[in-house]
Order: structure tokens, then C-alpha cells, then sequence
């Protein structure tokens, strides 16, 4: 990872854990490097309580879009992630979400370095 990189996530989790301290206590799941072609569901399907930023290191030039499903099978989605690089979107939810990363072009393989999800304990 690129000290830039490095630098901008430590700022973002410093500022995400001194706004979140005063609300809630919140943590953080490292996403796994991983690949997929059509979809792939975060931690098999755990539930993240209030996910407040969902990070992703993105290898690939690609186009994600990062679903939050709930308990009823209803599910938002973010606006089109598009490129190789650190991306990241605050779906500002409130409940417990199951997390989903699509491809948007199938023809293609999205190859992840990792990432972070910042939700409450």
C-alpha cells in the first residue's frame, strides 16, 4: 500500500473514532484480499451494526457497487465505484446490514486487496 494510502486511512480512522466515541463505540472488520466475478458477500453474510464507511482497495480497473441488504431481503445500494484505487462510501444506516460487493461488468474479475468496514459494537 502507497504511504499516501496509508496516511489518508489513518487520518479517516482518526476521525472516525474520535466522532464515533462520543455516540457509540465502534470497530472495524478488515476485508480479506480477495476476487470475484459477479458478487461476493462480506464475511459470509454477517450482519455489521449501523455500518458508518465501507472501504475497499481496489487492484483491478473496475466498477463495484456495495449493497446493504437487511433482515427482510430489501437492500440500498451505493453509487457506482469506478477505477483501481482506495474507494470508499458512507451509507449512513442505522440497524443491522449484510454486505454485499457486486461487479458491474461480469466480463471482468475485480481483484480487492483488502478493506475496512467501520460499524458499532
Amino acid at each position: 500500500m502507497k504511504l499516501s494510502k496509508k496516511i489518508g486511512l489513518l487520518a479517516l480512522s482518526l476521525v472516525l473514532t474520535f466522532t464515533s466515541s462520543a455516540f457509540a463505540e465502534e470497530i472495524f472488520y478488515n476485508i480479506p484480499k480477495s476476487s470475484f466475478k459477479k458478487y461476493v458477500w462480506v464475511k459470509n453474510e454477517k450482519y455489521f451494526k449501523n455500518p458508518s464507511i465501507v472501504c475497499l482497495d481496489v487492484e483491478t480497473d473496475s466498477a463495484i457497487y456495495i449493497q446493504y441488504w437487511d433482515s427482510d431481503d430489501n437492500f440500498d445500494s451505493s453509487p457506482l465505484l469506478v477505477g483501481s484505487s482506495w474507494q470508499c462510501h458512507q451509507p449512513r444506516k442505522n440497524g443491522k446490514y449484510r454486505i454485499k460487493l457486486v461487479n458491474a461488468n461480469p466480463n471482468t474479475t475485480v481483484k480487492l486487496t483488502g478493506g475496512e468496514i467501520f460499524y458499532d459494537k
